[in-house]
């Protein structure tokens, strides 16, 4: 078991980023003609001896060679803006294009970055995964891939290296409680399944893992399911969501939220913009649990759902994953991942850093990485306490 206090884990999970929304993307990556702004910083691109000085630096004494290349420096100058923005060459790109679907070929598994942002750590092992069978577990650390040690630890780039293709095998080295675990999983198929649903007394549970293209028609039965049983209250857990297709979390969110406000964006020069629902108010009683690992789109959700006075938010703050990322192209080299704007509640509080703060906090059990039995899980038992008292 992976406590806390060891890692805080840092979901930037490639897996689930993009998503269209209008002409451009919203809260994932963007992509399209608004890269182009006026910027505020004034630096002569001509005129830069430090980072000159710096490249020669790194050729002349950088222990490993092989590693200074110019893709390199320009993923480490860019992940030293925030831990978001990063470079993809073309083979990368189309590999980051390629795990934005339900659907992928690889192991099974969503990773994520530990506080240090020096260790991968795996944050989700899907049911009936290749990872699963191999008895990969959640929490556990990836140091090397194929035998040699990871060459950055950026989880795009990681990400990318656990995909390929169909019946491929890949050797990876595990390591947890100190101890060191190799394991060959061939590549397969990956179906993601993002919702799952049960009764716990007279109340509806549902966890929601992540936000993909197919979770809206998921949960939009979930929640059809929920008003034919007659359910008293409904639990929405994102706890460990990292994220995902906004797209997808506009949708879910209109099968809660009436027309208003979702979330606000912000750029560089402080202008805002609304994004808003279109949907129906949820008029049942309605906890949300999180945590630590709750960000990005999950976030977004929470935050309205909070802010609209439509649930009581259960949990731990939230990991305060509130920036937006832009594809830009660089012909002929790749793209550029770049943070262009940040996004709000609807009440306009900021989300990135501080994440959002739980109604009723919820302090045992915070440290146990592995979902419980429900009937031990205090999270949930605070949540039927609250619907009960509704």
């Amino acid at each position: 078991m992976m406590r806390e206090n060891r890692y805080t884990f840092w979901v930037t999970i490639s897996t689930f980023l993009i998503i269209v929304f209008g002409l451009g993307i919203f809260c994932g990556v963007l992509v399209g003609s608004r890269a182009a702004r006026s910027t505020q910083t004034k630096i002569d691109i001509n005129n830069m001896p430090l980072l000159s000085k710096t490249v020669q630096v790194v050729m002349d004494n950088y222990y490993r060679a092989d590693l200074v290349t110019e893709e390199n420096l320009a993923k480490a100058m860019l992940f030293g803006l925030d831990p978001y923005s990063t470079f993809f060459n073309k083979d990368e790109y189309k590999l980051f294009q390629d795990s934005t679907v339900g659907n992928y070929v690889g192991i099974g598994v969503t990773i994520g970055n530990d506080q240090s942002k020096r260790h991968v750590i795996v944050l989700q092992v899907f049911d009936k995964s290749p990872a699963l069978r191999a008895g990969v577990e959640e929490g556990w650390e990836i140091v090397k891939i194929n035998g040699s040690k990871l060459k950055s630890t950026d989880i795009d780039y990681v990400s990318s290296l656990l995909k390929g293709k169909e019946n491929t095998s890949i050797n990876l080295t595990f390591q947890h409680d100190g101890l060191f675990v190799d394991k060959t999983i061939v590549r397969e198929q990956i179906t993601i399944n993002t919702v799952s649903s049960k009764n716990i007394d007279k109340y509806t549970y549902t966890r929601l893992s992540n936000f993909m293209p197919q979770s809206f028609e998921e949960m939009k039965n979930v929640i059809n399911n929920f008003e034919l049983s007659g359910s008293k209250g409904l639990i929405l857990d994102l706890r460990r969501n990292p994220g995902g297709f906004v797209k997808s979390c506009i949708d879910i969110s209109n099968l809660f939220l009436e027309p208003g406000t979702l979330a606000f964006t912000k750029d560089q020069a402080g202008r805002t913009e609304e994004i808003k629902t279109s949907g129906i108010r949820f008029e049942k009683p309605l906890v949300v649990l999180v945590d630590h690992f709750t960000a990005s789109a999950s976030e977004v959700l929470t935050g309205a759902l909070q802010d609209r006075g439509v649930a009581t938010v259960v949990g731990t703050r939230t990991f305060g994953k509130g920036l937006i990322q832009n594809i830009i192209p660089v012909p002929p080299f790749g793209v550029i991942k770049l943070t262009i704007q940040s996004y709000l509640t609807p009440n306009r509080n900021e989300v990135d850093v501080v994440g959002i703060k739980p109604d009723v906090e919820v302090s045992e059990g915070v440290d146990n990485f592995y979902p419980l039995d429900p009937k031990e899980d205090p999270f949930i038992q605070k949540a039927i306490e609250i619907l009960k008292e509704k």
